[in-house]
């Protein structure tokens, strides 16, 4: 009884991990101040996993690292 309820249920979409490249254009993008649907649409990503991915670099502190590297890039 318990394996039908398992066989019904739809397996989530294969999870496409985040690139360095794409990580990198999201935050410039941010910075931009494009919003998130629109960077969804050209990073070819859901508006959930552009929204979750912010999120998470934010809550880490990982966004303010890669921004401030970007910065330093810039001058240089």
């Amino acid at each position: 009884m318990e394996n039908e309820f398992f066989s019904d249920r739809t397996p989530k979409r294969n999870q496409q991990i985040w690139s360095e490249g794409e990580i990198i254009n999201l935050i410039k993008m941010r910075e931009s101040n494009l919003t998130e649907k629109v960077i969804a649409g050209k990073l070819g990503r859901t508006f959930g996993s552009v929204h979750r991915k912010t999120q998470e670099l934010l809550e880490s502190g990982e966004y303010f690292v890669i921004l401030d590297e970007l910065e330093m890039d810039r001058v240089h």
